[in-house]
């Protein structure tokens, strides 16, 4: 997966990846997405040294677009020590959540967005208690739908989709 984490808000961003070799066509996408939704562009990004940040093609739609790239020291994930952090603490939560819930691993993606979901809408301490959401797009968060990750759910049945009036409706 790739993670965006606003430095300003901390608003998280996730995107699940089959391969790293995505990343760029991920960031392409968070940069569209993000620009729209807060009518504001992205001035830096700050990763590692990994492959799926230094290919030439990344390194020339940056500069094409204004973007300076800040890329820590190799081998020094405590330069980029906020995202170092997310991701261990969202990889926690949503590990937790699957296992609370006694999901398979096949629920990881879910996992995780739900851990992300979650996440930008808790206040932080950081933000004098305001929520990642908030700060990125203003919105104030109704929290009143979260539900326990992997609780019983059902789906309603349209009446047309059922064969006779005993059938279950969900």
């Amino acid at each position: 997966s790739s993670v965006f984490l606003d430095d300003y808000s901390d608003f998280a961003y996730v995107s699940c990846l089959k391969k790293k070799s995505s990343t760029f066509e991920a960031f392409k996408m968070f940069k569209a997405w993000a620009e729209n939704q807060t009518s504001q562009t992205i001035k830096a990004v700050r990763s590692d040294r990994g492959g799926e940040y230094t290919s030439q093609e990344f390194s020339d739609f940056l500069r094409e677009h204004g973007i300076e790239h800040d890329k820590t020291v190799a081998d020094s994930p405590q330069q980029n020590g906020r995202a170092e952090r997310f991701n261990w603490t969202i990889t926690e939560k949503a590990l937790a959540m699957l296992h609370f819930a006694g999901l398979s691993h096949g629920f990881w993606k879910l996992a995780l967005e739900t851990a992300v979901h979650i996440y930008n809408r808790q206040p932080k301490r950081r933000l004098k208690w305001r929520c990642p959401i908030t700060l990125w797009d203003g919105t104030v968060p109704d929290v009143s739908y979260f539900r326990v990750f992997g609780c019983k759910a059902f789906v309603h049945v349209q009446k047309s989709n059922r064969e006779g009036k005993l059938d279950k409706k969900a």
